[in-house]
């Protein structure tokens, strides 16, 4: 494993601190006081980002071949970045304890060193360049250790965030009193990311103590679902350090520019089935796509076809898979496995389904839909609320689960008492959204067949006058 490698390589790097003494910094303007880490993240009105520095890694490679710490420090700060993390570690990461006092001469955000420490030398180390917190890695620290390393870094002023990988090094990590975690995303044996890593060791954890997510966010909604858990800070490099504009990049992260009530509508494009047209889309202005695992549709599509498409979208498109009375833990698999945002039910999936569902699959989260015009009634609606983050509106046909093509009367809306946000669809297409949203505020529009030439063929003109509509309804 690539841990005990690095591990291995710390040692000898040790053994020649010890040897040769502590340096001074390379740059000699004075250093002011710790910068209070923790409390910077405890003070964000949302969840707190953590921005770091990191020119390569072990399974990446060179991520930014034109490294510069101060420019990088002077974006993320524009940027909103509330701490930055500046990896260390030379052989693996390209990194330098230099790179410490660089930065905190810079801006004055509070600095995470991020490095594997194994020896107490280290955190005097860390002490003496600057560095406003420590990573302690619980995989590579016993219980003792990591109570002793941290008492000896709040001594000297640094706060310690402890990374957790599992329910193991988690135990350890509680035991040894630790006062900041951070769950760490990234399987270190496949280098897999699974954000519901987060989700899954958040349970364990007492409410007092700050949680840190690690690795692998890439998205608004996740950070808006890390907020509505509770989350305390995110930790974002390699989506931040891959953008050619940062401090734009990292502004499109904070979770109060993407709440359900949002400033603009919207838009989805469902029955998504090549990757031709998802990226037309997306390109167009597309927020979301929708991709269809009902077998009955004609626009239904694999989920390894999906996958694929998944995969190479950009980041910020959420991506939202449709489904009709099927198995739960069929439904599951298929969000897991094409790393599914939002899961919308359009057949008779129960409230305690919904329940289930979204408890299994947290951080994807569940959207019904409802067939407007038939016999959908506000108080079996309400009984959803607790379980769902939104409703999707569509049009009752008998015997059809969607896709009718056909608009329903919009007045019927108000009747249903909606607690929560609503998608509308149902026949939407160019000609028509600018009524529909004359009549009605929804949270987004969802477009299928009125963007289509064929079931499944999307009309890349088309879809541009759709949205150019539905952004001319927000002018007005």
């Amino acid at each position: 494993m690539i841990l005990d490698t690095i591990v291995a390589r710390k040692k000898e790097e040790v053994a020649a601190l010890k040897q040769r003494g502590i340096r001074p910094p390379e740059n000699e303007a004075p250093l002011d006081p710790p910068r209070g880490f923790m409390q910077a993240l405890l003070d964000a009105p949302s969840v707190a980002i953590i921005a770091e520095a990191k020119k390569a890694s072990p399974s990446k490679g060179v991520i930014e071949p034109n490294f510069d710490p101060q420019k990088i420090a002077l974006n993320y700060k524009q940027g909103g970045a509330h701490a930055m993390s500046v990896l260390t570690d030379r052989d693996f990461f390209q990194g330098s304890i230099d790179y410490i006092p660089l930065v905190r001469n810079t801006v004055d955000l509070p600095v995470l060193r991020k490095e594997f420490i194994i020896d107490p030398l280290q955190i005097e180390e860390a002490a003496a360049f600057g560095s406003d917190a420590i990573l302690l890695i619980a995989a590579i620290l016993e219980t003792a250790q990591l109570r002793e390393f941290r008492l000896q870094a709040e001594e000297a002023g640094m706060d310690v965030l402890v990374e957790v990988h599992n329910e193991a090094e988690l135990e350890k990590t509680l035991a040894a009193e630790s006062r900041l975690i951070g769950i760490n995303n990234r399987n270190l044996n496949d280098f897999s990311v699974d954000l519901e890593t987060t989700f899954r060791l958040q349970r364990e954890i007492p409410k007092d103590i700050p949680i840190v997510s690690e690795s692998g966010i890439s998205s608004r909604d996740e950070m808006l679902r890390l907020q509505e858990a509770g989350i305390t800070a995110a930790l974002i490099g390699e989506s931040l350090m891959r953008s050619t504009e940062q401090g734009e990049t990292l502004r499109h992260f904070l979770p109060n520019q993407n709440t359900m009530k949002a400033d603009r509508i919207r838009i989805k494009m469902c029955g998504t089935t090549n990757l031709e047209d998802a990226l037309a889309a997306v390109d167009a202005g597309v927020d979301a796509l929708g991709f269809i695992f009902y077998d009955k549709s004609p626009r239904a599509v694999d989920p390894k076809v999906a996958r694929i498409i998944i995969e190479q979208l950009p980041p910020f498109v959420d991506t939202v898979g449709v489904f009709v009375d099927r198995d739960r833990e069929e439904v599951e698999e298929i969000i897991r496995f094409c790393n599914l945002g939002y899961a919308q039910l359009h057949g008779k999936e129960s409230p305690k389904y919904c329940e289930r569902l979204a408890r299994f699959v947290a951080p994807c989260q569940v959207i019904k839909a409802l067939r407007v015009g038939g016999d959908v009634q506000a108080s079996d609606i309400a009984s959803y609320n607790k379980h769902v983050k939104g409703f999707l509106l569509d049009t009752y046909q008998k015997g059809v689960q969607g896709g009718t093509g056909q608009c329903f009367d919009w007045s019927l809306i108000e009747g249903l008492k909606l607690q929560r946000d609503f998608i509308l669809a149902g026949g939407l297409d160019a000609e028509n959204v600018r009524e529909a949203l004359d009549a009605v505020t929804p949270y987004a529009v969802d477009v299928n067949s009125g963007v289509e030439t064929a079931p499944g063929q999307k009309d890349h003109r088309l879809i541009k006058e759709f949205i150019r509509q539905v952004r001319s309804c927000e002018k007005d």
